[in-house]
This record gives structure tokens, sequence and C-alpha cells, in this order.
């Protein structure tokens, strides 16, 4: 069973990490592979990065799916080694007037909630969201 509070829509809010990569077919052509780091075996290829991302949402569902139907642990993402994310509420919305962060601001902000300077922690590479 899935352990309490913890089906598909927890999975989906956790920052995993996508990535995008071009690479030849055989026949010359090119093509795009989406996959995301800490799920091994969780990708997807596309004609386009548009659509390798469509099928990686998709593979990535079926994925957390089957394994809360199994009972099977699931990796969650990590930030910092000994660090544990907490997923922000489904319910949450940006207040009305707020400005929206930009991906550096809201690094720079984990970063001090984690006691660390901002100035001395590296952005990471965000592929795609």
């Amino acid at each position: 069973m899935a352990p309490k509070g913890k089906g598909v829509g927890y999975y989906r809010r956790l920052p995993y990490q996508r990535r995008l990569r071009m690479e030849q077919g055989e026949g010359g052509g090119e093509y795009f592979v989406a996959f995301i780091e800490d799920l091994p075996g969780v990708e997807a290829d596309g004609a386009d990065p548009i659509t390798a991302r469509t099928n990686l949402l998709n593979a990535f569902e079926d994925y957390i799916a089957a394994m809360l139907e199994w009972g099977e642990e699931i990796p969650e993402p990590v930030l910092w080694p000994g660090e544990d994310f907490v997923a922000p509420r489904k319910s949450a919305r940006r207040r009305r007037g707020a400005r929206k962060r930009s991906a550096q601001e809201t690094w720079d902000n984990v970063a001090l909630q984690a006691g660390g300077d901002p100035a001395k922690t590296e952005t990471p590479e965000f592929e795609f969201a």
C-alpha cells in the first residue's frame, strides 16, 4: 500500500530534476530523450522537445502509480544530502498582486532557509519545469 498521504499528486509536486538531450537516430535523424535523474528507467523520447516532455510526464505518472500499487519505495529528489523536501500544499496559491519570483530568487530563499549563503551556493541547472 501507498504511504498515507503520498499519492501520485504528492510525487508530482516534488522537484525532480528533468533533463533533455538530443540524440542521433540510425538514419541520421534527430530525436529528443527526456529523463528524470532520481528515477532510474523513467525516460521518454519524442520528435521534438515538447513531445519528449509530454511523454516523460506520462511515463512519470505511470511509474509512480505502478510503484504505489506494488507497495514499492519511490525515491524522492535530494536537494542537499541529509535534507528532506517538504512538498508545497496542493491548495497553495499566490496571493493577488504578488509578483512571481525568478528561479534565482527562489533558489536564494531555499539556500537561506537551509542556513547557507546564497552568494556561495551554486544555482542548479534547470532544463525545464
